[in-house]
């Protein structure tokens, strides 16, 4: 890339800081601008400003017509209504603060949070075992930030699961010949006679590896929030341990993958547990439906053979095995869990 193309942006960008500074009464002597990044449709920049707060914001440029332009409106709104919901607990230091917006030239500007991308220390942990107490940590430190952000930001309604379930029997049909004895068991979960309804809450929407940042093994912040809306609790859990089953591909079983989920999942619920009204069983159904479509999703981009078979395998076994389940109160729950598990392993 040029530097003629980069200075009339970067000239740009400097002029909508200075702008949204001055109306809140605080002229900059300096801006220092650097581009992080360049994707397909848009760029990335780090600003750091002399004074005030924040000292440094993430800028976001999309380009006119890019797909993506249409999320930065959603994205500024969703971090007001949510950063209001989180402003008196913790987890305010853990979620960008919106600075600015300029639609004219689709440029978001949001506080920068600190943190490094663990996708690449979680595979290697996941693949090799190399590393795999660390990572069990921060994904512990995941579950744990996303029960409490739930906790935090729950309306007090219910969602019924009832269309999300049925949804799911749909499409077992055509993931039968990949996984049969791990769709047998989740096809169990779905059958359960009890009501499924869980508590509405704030969804991130694209709660995974890739929008998380650590700091040491337990501070947790989370970024890209275009796609928050209200939902039930389910949804990230399930998005976040779908995710994590993808380097499934590359191993011959499930084994260090299911610690893992057994790590997130555990941590979720102890900070849920008792604090939101919410049923193991109906969980676990909602956990099955969301792998369920979500398989059913990669299932259609063609992916296949023995490959496919292990992705299928490794998160079906991970939703069989989840923890929450052993911590629940009440026998038929985790009786139920167990003799899906034993079923699951046994076919």
């Amino acid at each position: 890339m040029s530097r003629s193309e980069q200075v009339p942006l970067s000239q740009s960008i400097d002029r909508f800081i200075r702008s949204e500074l001055a109306q809140r009464g605080d002229e900059a002597a300096a801006i220092d601008i650097r581009e992080l990044h360049c994707k397909k449709h848009g760029r990335f920049f780090r600003v750091d400003l002399p004074s005030g707060a924040p000292r440094r914001l993430f800028v976001k440029q999309r380009d006119h017509g890019a797909y993506q332009a249409e999320g930065l409106q959603p994205e500024f709104e969703a971090l007001r209504r949510i950063t209001a919901k989180v402003e008196a607990t913790p987890l305010r230091e853990t979620i960008p603060q919106p600075f600015a917006l300029d639609l004219e030239r689709n440029i978001l500007a949001v506080a920068l949070v600190p943190g490094r991308d663990p996708m690449r220390k979680l595979y290697l942990a996941a693949i090799t075992g190399v590393g795999l107490a660390s990572a069990k940590r921060w994904l512990a430190a995941s579950g744990a930030w996303l029960g409490q952000f739930q906790v935090a930001t729950a309306t007090g309604a219910a969602i019924d699961l009832e269309a999300e379930l049925a949804r799911a029997q749909g499409q077992l049909e055509a993931l039968r010949l990949l996984g049969p004895r791990h769709v047998e068991a989740l096809a169990n979960l779905l059958e359960e006679p009890e009501p499924a309804r869980l508590p509405e809450v704030e969804v991130h929407g694209d709660f995974a590896l890739r929008n998380l940042l650590v700091s040491g093994d337990r501070d947790v912040h989370v970024i890209d929030w275009e796609h928050a809306v209200p939902g039930h609790a389910l949804v990230d859990v399930c998005e976040f341990m779908s995710n994590l089953m993808l380097p499934a591909r590359y191993l011959a079983g499930p084994r260090n993958l299911v610690e893992l989920s057994r790590a997130f999942a555990g941590a979720w619920w102890a900070a849920v547990d008792g604090a939101l009204e919410i049923d193991p069983g109906a969980t676990m159904r909602a956990a099955a439906a969301g792998a369920i479509a979500r398989m059913s999703a990669h299932e259609q981009t063609g992916v296949g053979g023995t490959v496919w078979r292990r992705v299928f395998g490794a998160t079906a076994e991970a939703v069989l095995q989840l923890d929450f389940t052993a911590q629940a109160s009440g026998g038929n729950t985790q009786a139920t869990s167990q003799r899906l598990r034993t079923t699951a392993t046994q076919r």
